[in-house]
């Protein structure tokens, strides 16, 4: 047997125990088929090298009329990685199937995979159409092809009761490592009072509409440099190295849970922190999902306790946001956050935030950005009320805060949007900013450089780097520390001053 797949077998048994009677059809357009299942989901079998077969029923829902399927096919054609089988003859599609009335059609599904055939991408997906009456209706096939650890989760469900989950949530205090590639299908939750552990060097590919929930839990990744942990979609082919919004939990609801209903219209990040436990990221990169990293706390908690440390973090080209804080306490330290479609950052309704040497730039190529790179306020509306949710201590140091615009005329790429600022605690510190806004308040500004375009050595190839020239050199207080070194790990001690952002110039 070679390393290539097997396509999946399809045996569909059909029953025609008529009368002597003439058979009557429906021929109703808008009648539908009945199917046991919508997905046929093949999972751990396909770790080693195996096989399976699965069953699902096609039914007739009419009680006096019989149903003639006209037609049913592969949606892939003679490219599908899938065979069918009808009446012992496989094919890859067939016509004139009749299910008689108040019956049903047997579909059985047989998969051999090998699994150490690198060639496959995780997962092999597409649908078996059905056709009756000019109603086309599909089963989704999916298999999970290259040799992998993969991650059946759940689903999240946003209610009026706050958040739940629904399915079986990972082995309390499991540990990933980078033996071989994690994929999620779904997401992967977190439970209260476990940890998630997640190595150097581990790859984690996510399915569309997966992601990582931690849910009063702990999460801890241990990349290091040149050994990053790496968080992707779960499309391997080339056209999809860049493509955003390839992952991240799905919207299933809205409800308030301590933030306001109105806010909660897309905020579902792909690895998504909720009143957890304290936890942190370093050496990772997290990217082409939707929202990268979400951390929420809600009103009863206290912002100072849950913190969430991300060190040495590059998060980039999500759909809608790179990071997002919510009323949360978020600290790091030479991150990069860059390219999404609306904020690489946005840090709201009050919280605890300290970040030092760390680039917020949006150089977005999907599209017209209708948002500025970075956010900070400190209130939320609820019906016809105005929350304050006050910032404790968030200082934002040798932090450079930038973009293209975008062809954005009536927004700043800094904004600043706080209620009763002389009560609120935040201070940017040497600083590089392009605002509109007023930043003459030296108790809230301190040593900024203001719309002057930092030099890059070049946005497009995605090389955040200063130039020789650029305003960023030389610009920022010596920390010291673990801040010695650069996000790509160059010394900032070798020179007079440090530069501003997470990278240093490099001859």
């Amino acid at each position: 047997m070679t390393r290539t797949i097997v396509f999946m077998l399809f045996t569909i048994i059909t029953v025609s125990t008529f009368s002597c009677r003439k058979t009557s059809f429906n021929t109703d357009s808008n009648f539908e088929l009945g199917f046991s299942r919508d997905t046929v989901l093949f999972d751990t079998v396909f770790t080693e090298l195996g096989s399976a077969t699965q069953v699902f029923k096609v039914f007739n829902t009419d009680k006096n009329n019989a149903i003639e399927i006209d037609e049913i096919w592969l949606e892939e054609g003679e490219n599908s990685k899938f065979r069918v089988n009808t009446d012992g003859e496989p094919g890859i599609s067939f016509e004139n199937i009749t299910i008689a009335p108040e019956d049903s059609a047997y579909v059985f599904v047989e998969v051999t995979i090998d699994s150490n055939d690198e060639s496959l991408p995780f997962v092999v997906e597409e649908k078996l159409f059905f056709n009756a009456n000019g109603t086309e209706q599909g089963v989704s096939l999916i298999a999970w092809g290259q040799n992998a650890y993969f991650h059946n989760g759940g689903r999240i469900i946003v209610d009026d009761d706050g958040v739940n989950f629904e399915g079986s949530s990972l082995p309390c205090d499991e540990v990933w490592n980078n033996d071989k590639p994690h994929v999620l299908f779904g997401t992967s939750l977190v439970n209260a009072g476990c940890k998630l552990t997640i190595n150097e060097g581990t790859q984690v590919y996510a399915h569309a509409g997966a992601g990582i929930l931690v849910l009063d839990g702990t999460l801890e990744v241990n990349g290091t440099l040149g050994n990053e942990v790496v968080f992707q979609g779960d499309r391997l082919e080339s056209s999809f190295q860049n493509q955003p919004g390839q992952w991240g939990n799905e919207i299933l609801a809205l409800a308030d849970i301590g933030f306001g209903e109105e806010l909660l219209t897309f905020t579902r990040g792909g690895i998504w922190l909720i009143d957890a436990e304290p936890s942190y990221m370093n050496y990772a990169v997290v990217k082409n999902g939707n929202i990268g990293i979400q951390v929420d706390a809600d009103n009863a908690v206290m912002v100072t306790e849950n913190v969430f440390d991300f060190r040495n973090c590059i998060v980039h080209n999500h759909s809608v946001y790179g990071v997002l804080g919510q009323g949360s306490n978020m600290i790091g330290f030479n991150n990069l956050f860059a390219n999404c479609g609306l904020s690489v950052a946005v840090f709201q309704f009050g919280g605890e935030y300290r970040f030092d040497h760390s680039s917020f730039v949006n150089y977005w190529s999907g599209g017209t950005r209708q948002a500025p790179a970075f956010v900070l306020n400190n209130h939320y509306e609820s019906g016809d009320n105005l929350i304050v949710r006050s910032l404790n201590e968030s200082r934002f140091r040798n932090c450079v805060f930038y973009g293209d615009n975008a062809g954005l005329s009536e927004y700043s790429e800094f904004i600043v949007d706080i209620e009763s600022p002389e009560n609120e605690d935040y201070l940017f510190e040497n600083c590089v900013l392009d605002t509109e806004q007023d930043v003459s308040d030296l108790t809230k500004f301190l040593n900024i450089s203001n719309n002057v375009t930092p030099q890059f050595i070049s946005t497009s190839d995605f090389d955040f780097r200063p130039t020789q020239t650029s305003n960023l050199r030389e610009a920022a207080l010596p920390i010291g520390g673990a801040l010695g070194i650069d996000l790509a790990g160059t010394s900032r001690i070798d020179t007079s001053l440090p530069d501003i952002g997470c990278l240093e110039y490099t001859p």
